[in-house]
């Protein structure tokens, strides 16, 4: 295993994120390039097509993406960070053009910052290969460095608990302070460039599709100026912008009370996802445990091949 040096691992600890270069060669980007825009020519296999393309299922529905979540390089950071048990629960897609701006959290808890997924470690994390060079275009990934700390993390239990008792209460001020303090927020551009990993911890603020100015590009916007900016100010980027997302966690309260949430939003999806007997065969040859977010998962997929998930 190659994984990880201990000080990636405690920088992504401290600040909630990591950038890894140079993971995947330019021959497998052009790879993943050329087989996204084989599936956009598919629209069976579009899910959501409003701004961005959103691609039905996971990646483990697409032939020529299936390698990429289980990818040796992309297992070893995983068990770097999570430890050498953990899961993948059916959280991968893939996406192309321009979405929505907005910063926000992948936990549950993500208002007042007093519930559940603010107890202790939060053993959740996303991965993004973006496509492209972000370092000098619009379209890359804004996060809010150390965002995913607790509130207070020093306080007597006591204290908290107090406060946990009157979170209905606090939530609406949080909210509130979380809108005033968004509108002087730019937080931090991640200069990715094609072949870059990036990972970022659940509870870290972040946000898609972030705006570069021609005359400013250094300079990270709030997002309700990304979107107020006249088009003939951006650096371009956005439409052309490719990712793929995955994500793994450590099994526990935390990730089945974050599956008990996404049932709720995106059952749909996941009756699209591959689970078949190939990609559980698949997953135990990577040394990879599986935990199914809903017995329903793969429903509309069984009988399927990969590419034809989006089938009518």
């Amino acid at each position: 295993m190659v994984g990880l040096s201990p000080e990636d691992v405690e920088k992504f600890r401290r600040d909630g994120y990591l950038l890894i270069r140079n993971l995947f060669s330019a021959d497998e980007l052009d790879s993943f390039k050329d087989a996204i825009l084989g599936l956009r020519a598919n629209p069976s296999l579009v899910r959501s097509s409003r701004n961005s393309i959103v691609f039905r299922g996971s990646l483990f529905n697409y032939r020529v993406l299936e390698s990429v979540p289980f990818d040796d390089r992309i297992l070893d950071v995983a068990r770097s960070i999570l430890g050498s048990s953990f899961a993948y629960f059916g959280d991968s897609s893939v996406q192309m053009g321009q979405g929505p701006r907005g910063l926000h959290r992948d936990s549950t808890n993500r208002v007042a910052l007093l519930g559940p997924d603010w107890e202790g470690e939060y053993p959740l994390l996303r991965m993004g290969i973006y496509i492209g060079d972000f370092t000098r275009n619009s379209g890359g990934l804004k996060i809010v460095p150390r965002s995913h700390l607790p509130l207070i993390p020093f306080a007597p239990p006591v204290f908290m608990r107090i406060l946990k008792r009157l979170t209905r209460f606090l939530t609406p001020p949080f909210r509130l302070a979380r809108k005033l303090v968004a509108v002087f927020q730019g937080g931090f551009d991640v200069p990715s460039q094609s072949g870059d990993l990036i990972i970022w911890n659940f509870r870290l603020l972040h946000s898609g599709n972030a705006v570069k100015l021609k005359r400013y590009p250094r300079f990270a916007l709030p997002v309700w100026l990304e979107n107020a900016a006249p088009e003939s100010w951006r650096l371009p980027g956005n439409r052309d912008r490719m990712v793929m997302f995955c994500a793994f966690a450590r099994e526990g309260a935390h990730l089945e009370r974050y599956l008990r949430a996404r049932r709720e939003t995106d059952l749909t999806n996941l009756k699209w996802t591959r689970w078949d007997a190939s990609f559980q065969t698949l997953a135990s040859a990577k040394r990879v445990r599986l935990f199914k977010p809903d017995p329903e998962v793969g429903v509309l997929y069984q009988g399927r091949e990969p590419e034809e998930s989006g089938a009518s």
